[in-house]
């Protein structure tokens, strides 16, 4: 059974002098930036991936200044073969990706450690590692890996590509000196042939014995409106020998004057962009390298983008974060590469740099096949939406119709590897579906041509950026556009508590030195007023419930303080609070966080139930038995804390990263703090008490709403991740059997004794009963 990668430790990285303005990244430590990034999505360490690897580390070797290398897992749930066929499919993206493999963090550290001695000075330092606690689709993991990169260029791979030595710099050289270019890629072949990438030449590879072919060399729309992979089954020395032509012949132009034009062929739409291309781009195209053409887009396969052309189309605005994530895998990268169109940068295709490409791997069960069929003609149909605004409707039943046609008209030819399978009419009902599900959410239609929907004002969940002993990190996005930089920012992860919400916005202080960052997991109306008459106070909506931990990591992402204050919506602080937490800080160099003092309504303080030791095995076996440590005497002022609550918790931004940021798979909440804590424990950092500073805390408004079911299920579920993670797998299975004969002894005494938190005995009922039977079946499902 495979497990996501623990947390591990990565270290502090500093902002790099080439960062554009307003966009803060941050470089590996001991190091300026890289001009270069490379960034994995994956779900293992399987076989193809270890090829992947070594030839990035090969490739490493060929650049000026090292790179580094960002691998995105995510993690297929433990021993469930559809998830993994799932995992593998969302990672996909229509290129690649494979649940197989075995291993975890040390495996992958292992690898890499080989990799690195084998080619010193490749990468600089040790990868970052970015855990996703579930596969969450090619476009967030994506986002994920882009968001904590620092270098100038990013090269996007899939982990089932192979780069021949040299392709980086081979792209890095074309379309380096060019600012009209936002993304480059060269030809990849399809996998099969004898030329495997291996060779250390300068040169392209020779294909082997068998006659190569293009996998795809580039994206257009072609006359049905289709996004197309160009060159596609093409022999690759016929289609390199005429790449100096392509221009003319295959590709939809990019004038100067910032318009797409068809071509001779009616290659795709015509449209114009929102603004020219860059006045400096014109003189420079006719000194680009020789051999090499633009592109409408490339394939997110395997190509290199510009970060700065990311971060002025990044639909997120405040965060770096490109791919639209409601696509989920395909069509993501025609997405991208239509905004980057209309805000008049063009792509290139380098001939000279060689990949070779499996193909869709994770894709080739008949099942992840029809999965993806659908989300391809469902994504299709969506970026259609966005690409034409009014005029989607008018071309919708030609849309519809042609789709109609795929259905019932066969292939002549025979297929490539990871070519689509012909839809089948329940495939097309099921994808029209999702496309009419998602629209409505997916673009503004009917404000005119190119109308873009501004995405959630989210970054990636927040882990560090990556240390040179190696680790893996939380997700770090690239900054926020401030006037006035804030000293601390405060994350409040909000799930349908608006009353308390509104309390806390009302009471937050006006000064901009201090910000508020609100992550909406969930609300009964519309927070946007919250924010609009405070500059200091913004809200994130990622459109869904990610969790307490997992919202904590996206706060602490867009954040732009160095101090970081994880609160709950339901804890204010009381005038002066704010202050005097900087100023304790700023006395305490080194202490890695602070805990305020709490006070509830009736100004009792919460001490005992805020401050707590870090619990041993005996003291979860207590937990099990719905038995709690009793309450500890409130210490002094400065004593250090095991295990503080995070319902309001400050901690300094390199402390929080460096430690790996919250553990988003426990899910919704409950021992993220708990965990975090141990994780600070463990790398020597110290969290102290200051009582100078008080906060107002409600304690616990979710729960009631939650329901003690789904109370129980969560707290205890959290509490087995916790137990596997620190106390190994005979610990969980420990608590696991007490935790079931004590639920059905608290059963056996329900008609003596109802449980508090209970509406009454038959929901104490069903609650203590999905808790065995969840701790029987070992929490699978989550």
């Amino acid at each position: 059974m495979k497990r996501a990668l623990n947390e591990a430790d990565a270290s502090r990285v500093s902002t790099p002098p080439s960062a554009a303005a307003g966009h803060r990244t941050r470089a590996p430590s001991g190091g300026a930036a890289p001009s270069l990034s490379y960034v994995i999505p994956t779900i293992g360490v399987p076989e193809h991936l270890e090829k992947c690897l070594a030839s990035i580390y090969r490739d490493g070797e060929r650049l000026d200044v090292p790179a580094e290398l960002v691998v995105v897992w995510q993690a297929p749930s433990a021993g469930d073969a559809e998830g993994a066929g799932d995992a593998a499919d969302a990672v996909d993206a229509g290129d690649g990706g494979n649940a197989g493999g075995a291993g975890g963090s040390a495996a992958l550290r292992e690898l890499c450690g080989r990799l690195a001695a084998a080619r010193p000075g490749a990468i600089a330092g040790a990868p970052r590692i970015v855990e996703l606690p579930r596969p969450a689709g090619f476009a967030r993991a994506a986002n994920d890996g882009i968001a904590v990169s620092s270098g100038d260029w990013i090269a996007l791979v899939n982990d089932d590509v192979v780069l021949e030595a040299g392709w980086a710099r081979r792209l890095l050289g074309a379309a380096g000196g060019d600012s009209g270019v936002a993304a480059a890629q060269g030809i990849n072949v399809m996998a099969g042939g004898e030329g495997d990438g291996e060779s250390d030449g300068d040169g392209g590879g020779d294909g082997g014995g068998e006659e190569e072919r293009v996998d795809g060399a580039g994206l257009a729309w072609n006359q049905r409106l289709q996004a197309v992979q160009l060159g596609r089954g093409e022999p690759v020395e016929a289609w390199a020998a005429e790449a100096a032509h392509w221009v003319r012949r295959r590709v939809i132009r990019a004038p100067d004057d910032g318009r797409t034009d068809r071509d001779a062929r009616g290659a795709g739409p015509r449209h114009t962009g929102s603004r020219r291309p860059p006045p400096e781009a014109a003189s420079k195209r006719a000194g680009r390298q020789a051999g090499s053409a633009l592109s409408y887009g490339v394939s997110a396969t395997a190509a290199i983008y510009r970060r700065d052309a990311l971060v002025e189309v990044s639909a997120a605005g405040d965060a770096l974060r490109p791919f639209e994530e409601r696509l989920d895998s395909y069509y993501e990268d025609v997405e991208l590469a239509d905004r980057l169109h209309a805000a008049g940068y063009g792509a290139l295709v380098v001939p000279a740099a060689r990949a070779e490409h499996a193909g869709a791997l994770s894709s080739r069960s008949p099942q992840a096949a029809r999965r993806r069929t659908r989300r391809v003609y469902a994504n299709r149909l969506l970026v259609l939406a966005r690409l034409l605004g009014r005029g989607f409707w008018l071309s919708l039943p030609v849309l519809l119709a042609r789709d109609v046609v795929d259905a019932l008209r066969r292939p002549k030819t025979a297929p490539m590897p990871g070519d689509l399978e012909p839809p089948g009419i329940v495939d097309l009902v099921c994808a029209w579906a999702r496309a009419a599900r998602l629209l409505p959410r997916f673009a503004h239609l009917g404000r005119g041509r190119r109308t873009l929907r501004r995405g959630p004002t989210l970054g990636a969940p927040a882990p560090s950026p990556a240390a040179a002993g190696g680790g893996v990190e939380s997700r770090r996005p690239s900054g926020r556009h401030r006037s006035v930089q804030p000293v601390l920012t405060a994350v409040a992860p909000h799930w349908h508590d608006e009353e308390h919400l509104a309390g806390l916005a009302r009471n937050w202080p006006t000064d901009a030195s201090f910000e508020l960052i609100v992550v909406d997991n969930g609300s009964d109306g519309d927070l946007t007023e919250l924010a609009a008459s405070r500059s200091n106070v913004s809200v994130l909506n990622p459109g869904r419930n990610l969790g307490f931990g997992a919202a904590v990591n996206r706060g602490a992402a867009a954040a732009g303080g160095d101090l970081i204050l994880i609160l709950n919506t339901d804890a204010v602080p009381e005038p002066g609070a704010l202050d005097t937490l900087v100023e304790a800080m700023a006395n305490h160099p080194d202490a890695a966080g602070l805990a305020p003092r709490l006070l509830g309504a009736d100004d009792a303080p919460q001490a005992g139930w805020q401050l707590r030791r870090l619990p041993t095995l005996r003291t979860l076996v207590g937990y099990c038995c719905f038995v709690e440590p009793g309450p500890q005497p409130e210490p002094a002022a400065g004593t250090p804390v095991e295990q503080p609550a995070a319902c309001a918790l400050l901690l300094r931004r390199a402390a929080f990263e460096n430690a790996g940021g919250m553990d988003e798979r426990f899910w919704p909440a409950w021992f993220e703090d708990v965990d975090l804590a141990r994780r600070l424990a463990d790398r020597g950092e110290r969290v102290l008490y200051w009582p100078d500073a008080v906060f107002r805390h409600g304690l616990g408004a979710s729960v009631p709403r939650l329901g003690y079911g789904a109370f129980l299920a969560a707290y205890y579920r959290n509490l087995d991740h916790y137990a596997r993670k620190h106390h190994g797998g005979g610990g969980a299975l420990l608590l696991r059997a007490v935790l079931v004969g004590a639920a059905l002894l608290r059963i056996v005494l329900l008609p003596l004794r109802r449980p508090r938190r209970a509406r009454g005995r038959g929901d104490a009922l069903a609650g203590l009963w999905r808790l065995v039977v969840g701790a029987v079946a070992g929490w699978r499902g989550r």
